[in-house]
């Protein structure tokens, strides 16, 4: 097993492994330079302990989905989301790409670039499962 981080955002293409949460950060926002709320696309980001949080990049507009390591055998319950307050309360459909499939959210579940960063950063960080509940 690695401690590497690994991205995935393409079907066709194995995924990349980075060592540390700059590097992983950098290549996100490298990924979503060509994205619009038109054409987006997701990157899952998993860790070593078998947590991962999906990614929607869709221009400035960005969602996470956490998922535990034991997501899968739960019965796929248990993951947590970005539906905090956002400024905009549209009901503006932001359209991304998954893996090459297509899907969408909500503009009101997205979060602003510098919010989901920050979040990225929190989750790469913990050693516990993400997010601590205190």
């Amino acid at each position: 097993m690695t401690d590497d981080i690994t991205l995935c955002w393409h079907a066709d293409r194995t995924a990349e492994s980075f060592p540390a949460t700059g590097v992983v950060i950098d290549r996100l926002l490298e990924i979503g330079l060509g994205t619009t709320p038109d054409n987006g696309l997701a990157v899952v980001i998993a860790k070593p302990n078998g947590q991962e949080m999906v990614v929607v990049i869709a221009g400035d507009r960005w969602c996470l989905d956490w998922l535990p390591a034991d997501y899968h055998e739960q019965g796929c319950v248990g993951s947590f989301h970005t539906v905090a307050a956002n400024q905009d309360a549209s009901d503006y459909i932001v359209t991304y790409y998954l893996q090459g499939h297509h899907s969408e959210c909500i503009a009101s579940q997205t979060i602003a670039k510098e919010d989901a960063i920050r979040a990225i950063c929190l989750f790469l960080a913990s050693v516990q499962q993400f997010p601590a509940v205190g």
